[in-house]
């Protein structure tokens, strides 16, 4: 778990920091000895070499120490970048309870953040992308493209549509906390929709269409109150929409197509969802950000029995 894993990586550094001063116990007693053994050598009539050699000895003694203190500092600044890595991944298994970056306040939460903006970097080809302008440097994070921060600079947004990000969506994103619009669309994202989007309780746009997700549509969507518009449409999702999802009592709309075909076709596994994609249909979102579509498309199945019970 994180705590053991914080605690594994401190016992490595401290050995290190052990290592480090016995090293340089070592190398001030060999200098000490040198310099102790080359005075005795010295006649008095040498009395100006011996003072050289004292001299550079003292000198070398301090280069030691000053060595000693430098290293020292770098490894308690990799124990605290290590520390805050650790804290801004809660998890790394998809089925792990995530650790909020929302749980923390100030610096900390901003280092965290800052950290699952990295992850999702690396982990979908960042270099790469259409436009990467500022991403993985030491700018501030609020800067880079696609992202909008909000006054405590927390990210608010994260919009990067059309940018050729490729690879799987890692569910760190859901230590996002404060954000409000996802928009990934028209990229190339595979695997599962990760299941702590779930956690994103502010979220009001999720915009994942046009991509090559798969699988189920998680059940924890339903967990998103503010949700006002969902896209899904043009990926490999199958299977039953959950009905958690008829929770959704802000969504304005939802917008999917039909992506399988055969036993992994999108169905509905109860009238209760199906009459409640009817009633977003028929509602008109307000403002410009949310586009009104059609909710409901035809040829839409009933699930098979297997599904009834399956992703509520």
């Amino acid at each position: 778990d994180l705590t053991s894993g914080i605690s594994v990586t401190q016992f490595g550094i401290h050995k290190k920091c052990v290592e480090l001063e016995h090293l340089t116990a070592t190398l001030i007693k060999i200098t000490l000895i040198s310099v102790t053994i080359s005075c005795s050598a010295m006649s008095t009539k040498k009395q100006k070499t011996k003072n050289t050699v004292l001299l550079a000895g003292l000198f070398i003694f301090a280069a030691l120490f000053v060595f000693s203190i430098v290293a020292f500092r770098m490894i308690s600044q990799q124990s605290l970048d290590t520390r805050s890595d650790a804290a801004g991944f809660g998890m790394a298994s998809e089925n792990a309870p995530l650790l909020s970056c929302g749980t923390m306040t100030g610096d900390a939460q901003r280092t965290c953040e800052r950290n699952v903006l990295i992850a999702f970097y690396k982990n979908t080809d960042g270099p790469n992308w259409t436009n990467h302008q500022g991403w993985n440097t030491s700018a501030d994070y609020c800067t880079w493209y696609g992202i909008g921060c909000d006054s405590n600079s927390l990210v608010r947004s994260l919009v990067l549509t059309s940018n050729n990000v490729v690879g799987r969506l890692i569910p760190e994103i859901g230590n996002l906390s404060q954000l409000t619009a996802f928009q990934i669309e028209y990229n190339s994202l595979s695997g599962p929709i990760p299941s702590q989007l779930g956690n994103l309780s502010h979220l009001e746009l999720l915009l994942l269409s046009n991509n090559s997700f798969s699988g189920m549509i998680p059940a924890s969507i339903g967990q998103l109150a503010s949700l006002r518009a969902l896209k899904l449409n043009t990926n490999k999702l199958s299977g039953a929409l959950p009905s958690s999802i008829a929770s959704l009592s802000s969504l304005q709309s939802f917008i999917f197509n039909q992506q399988q075909s055969g036993p992994n076709a999108i169905c509905v596994s109860l009238p209760a969802v199906r009459n409640f994609l009817t009633e977003v249909e028929n509602i008109n979102p307000e403002g410009d950000d949310v586009q009104p579509g059609p909710s409901v498309q035809e040829g839409l199945p009933e699930c098979p029995n297997s599904f009834t019970t399956r992703n509520r």
